[in-house]
């Protein structure tokens, strides 16, 4: 996945609708709620589920272990040059019969290195390449060879050093400079990888593994743009390369390009359709687009592969929630909290799905584990003040209004909220003072201008509720509407 900045986003449900309440006086009267009756509900966080998955465990299979070849300019004239030592790429033309010794000797070395590479013995293989280079230091093809035999060794650094001296013998090789390329990458020296692995991609521009290793090295340097780019080569050079267009995805959602994110996780997961992975960033993605149906299908066919990722079933809550889709988002919220007990988002968004079905008793209970395990949650002491309110336990709503306001003291909602349960408890000189906070922090909330000119009527101040009237009016006037047969 993945799923951005990894900060939660608490999100209000808007609505126009009334809510009848019964007053502290008995009779029957109106207070609009522009919050909306359920509460808010906590958006799952941008996408972390990135995973640059390069297949490590696999690499060797880029690279093969190779026998001696001509140098790049005997390839350049046919293969027909042939050095003086009878030996591979870069001899030193020595004649002289120790020098012929010499040559002898480290090409049976190198011959007894690739063998041993072939078979996968590096250790062995490691031991007889360092005596052919020890004694032919110019000697390309066993210095390539050593740093085969230590990068399958997994002796990173020993074999860059290696592959540096090859590069310096040979400098047209691409499979030299992939190979130091993927050295550095494992040493995490990701600049230099770039560089080696560009300058393969030069010599060498219709590989595709090599685009998309570059691309992740590109990544690792924070050089997100071009990373895309490479990413992108490879996809097109290969169509069929699922990793390509999975890590082309991740780089089209880290930009916040989110419908081209859409379409590369899509591709991955067409062509391969049990990776769980892919579905779940592609429900990301298009839940960033406010696509939730799309977003619904791919996170149910992401928790078929993976049933028990409480995660994914939260996030396929979300969605179906964002389309009304009540029961089942429930299903999946109880399954989130049954598979990891501490979710606390799972919990509050539980509650959310309950309020907006009048489950406001299962709300309670739900919003009452969330504050066990996260006291400090705003959003649940203002859900569970929802949901106390919709239950007519106005005192209890105050109490948990108030403690959402302790933590996010600036929440307009919560202050509105809050004067909404003032008000049914007659108090409403604290009524019309919450309201007047929420207008305060949030001039067009039509919503506290509704409630504020009620409070002011029911306070016996008819004059200041016909000001408020007028405001609203110029902000809403549909609300203004409902509200002028309650102040006149």
């Amino acid at each position: 996945m993945f799923k951005m900045s990894s900060s939660r986003r608490v999100s209000l449900v808007v609505g126009l609708s009334l809510v009848l309440v019964v007053s502290a006086g008995g009779g029957v009267w109106a207070q609009g709620d522009i919050a909306s009756n359920a509460g808010v509900f906590v958006e799952p966080p941008m996408s972390t589920r990135f995973n640059q998955r390069r297949e490590k465990s696999g690499e060797m299979r880029r690279f093969v272990p190779r026998q001696k070849r001509a140098t790049s300019s005997q390839q350049a004239s046919g293969g027909k040059g042939k050095s003086t030592t009878g030996g591979g790429r870069g001899g030193s033309g020595t004649t002289a019969t120790t020098g012929a010794a010499k040559a002898v000797n480290a090409e049976t070395y190198n011959a007894r290195g690739e063998e041993a590479n072939s078979a996968g013995r590096f250790a062995e293989a490691v031991e007889a390449l360092k005596q052919a280079v020890r004694l032919k230091p110019d000697y390309a093809e066993a210095q390539y060879n050593l740093g085969f035999a230590y990068f399958g060794a997994g002796q990173f650094a020993q074999a860059a050093d290696a592959l540096k001296q090859s590069v310096a013998l040979d400098a047209k090789d691409a499979d030299t400079h992939n190979l130091l390329g993927a050295s550095y990458d494992r040493l995490k020296r990701y600049p230099e990888a770039v560089a080696a692995y560009t300058q393969a991609a030069r010599l060498k521009p219709d590989d595709a593994e090599l685009r998309f290793a570059l691309g992740n090295a590109q990544a690792n340097a924070g050089a997100s743009a071009e990373a895309l780019e490479s990413y992108k080569h490879a996809a097109l050079l290969k169509p069929n390369y699922t990793e390509a267009h999975y890590n082309l995805a991740d780089a089209f959602y880290k930009a916040n390009r989110f419908a081209e994110a859409a379409d590369e996780y899509q591709k991955a997961a067409t062509l391969n359709p049990k990776d769980a992975e892919a579905l779940s960033n592609l429900g990301d993605a298009n839940r960033q687009l406010n696509r939730f149906p799309q977003a619904a299908d791919a996170y149910r066919k992401a928790v078929q592969l993976k049933p028990a990722s409480a995660e994914l079933r939260h996030d396929l809550g979300y969605v179906l929630g964002r389309t009304q889709r009540w029961t089942e988002a429930i299903a999946e919220f109880k399954e989130a909290v049954r598979l990891k007990p501490d979710y606390v988002d799972a919990y509050i968004n539980l509650a959310w799905a309950y309020n907006n079905t009048n489950r406001f008793a299962d709300s309670i209970e739900a919003l009452s584990r969330a504050i066990r395990l996260k006291p400090d949650s705003p959003a649940a002491h203002f859900n569970i003040g929802i949901a106390q309110s919709r239950l007519g336990k106005f005192e209890e709503a105050v109490a948990s209004f108030n403690e959402a306001l302790t933590l996010k003291a600036n929440w307009a909602e919560a202050h509105n909220n809050l004067g909404f349960a003032y008000g049914n408890r007659g108090r409403w000189k604290e009524a019309i003072r919450s309201h007047e906070e929420a207008i305060r922090l949030k001039p067009d909330y039509s919503g506290a201008y509704f409630n504020l000119a009620v409070a002011y009527r029911k306070s016996g101040d008819k004059k200041r509720a016909k000001e408020q009237h007028n405001k609203l009016k110029a902000i809403n006037p549909q609300l203004a509407d409902k509200l002028y047969p309650l102040i006149k």
